[in-house]
């Protein structure tokens, strides 16, 4: 089966895990089942690979794709939970970081106005010789207003950021308690499954025994009715000897 189109299907919709779910092919449906979508794939009459197998009574075909099926769907589950959970995390850590850089230079821009601030008060005593440094010290410190409105709107977009990705995390809480309850659901169904299998092979059995003990009743009637009539004959006189009676 090595490089072969497990997907290929014929007129009927029938794929190659159909025909070996009828046929009884262990081996060839444990090759096959390739991902979740192939094993509920159906055909034209609504029917899937599991219905093929129940219905030519292949037991083991059949605990074999549902149990194939779960496992498949949980790997596939745990995988995309794994990816978004570490995709958010890089995410949560890069918006920490941000948001760090920008407290720091929130604090930087800060003592840097405080530090322009006792410059104005000294242009402000010096101000008759020192009136040219206090127009650069003001325009310096318009300046450093800009860039702390910047690194406040700066910060309140990491605030915001930081809540989406919380938000997403809660999502995908929220799916994986979805995800699971459906394998309950679909366990508790295997479970039931594997009961009405058990309750099946005993009706059989007990046709079997009935049959048997019908086939031991008939032969003891057709012995009884054997020795019956046997008495009969030897019994009733035959013709001959009543016409010799005077």
């Amino acid at each position: 089966m090595k490089g072969a189109e497990v997907s290929l299907t014929n007129k009927n919709g029938w794929s190659p895990l159909m025909f070996a779910s009828q046929n009884g092919h262990l081996e060839a449906v444990e090759t096959l089942i390739v991902s979740v979508t192939e094993v509920n794939h159906i055909d034209k009459d609504i029917k899937k690979a599991l219905h093929v197998a129940a219905k030519s009574g292949h037991t083991n075909v059949v605990q074999l794709l549902e149990a194939c099926k779960t496992k498949i769907f949980r790997q596939q589950f745990h995988d995309m939970y794994e990816r978004k959970e570490k995709q958010i995390r890089q995410q949560k850590k890069e918006t920490e970081r941000q948001l760090r850089a920008a407290r720091q230079q929130n604090e930087q821009t800060e003592q840097q106005l405080h530090d322009m601030r006792q410059l104005k008060e000294q242009a402000g005593q010096q101000l008759h010789d020192t009136r040219q440094q206090k127009e650069q010290a003001e325009q310096q410190l318009d300046d450093m207003r800009q860039q702390k409105e910047q690194a406040e709107q700066q910060l309140h977009d990491m605030r915001q950021q930081k809540e989406q990705a919380e938000q997403q995390l809660h999502d995908m809480r929220q799916q994986k308690g979805e995800m699971k309850e459906q394998i309950d659901d679909y366990e508790k169904r295997l479970k039931a499954t594997e009961s009405m299998l058990v309750q099946m092979q005993l009706k059989n059995k007990s046709l079997e025994q009935d049959l048997v003990q019908q086939s031991d009743t008939s032969q003891i009637t057709q012995t009884a009715n054997f020795i019956y009539y046997s008495l009969l004959s030897s019994s009733v006189p035959s013709s001959a000897d009543e016409s010799e009676r005077p």
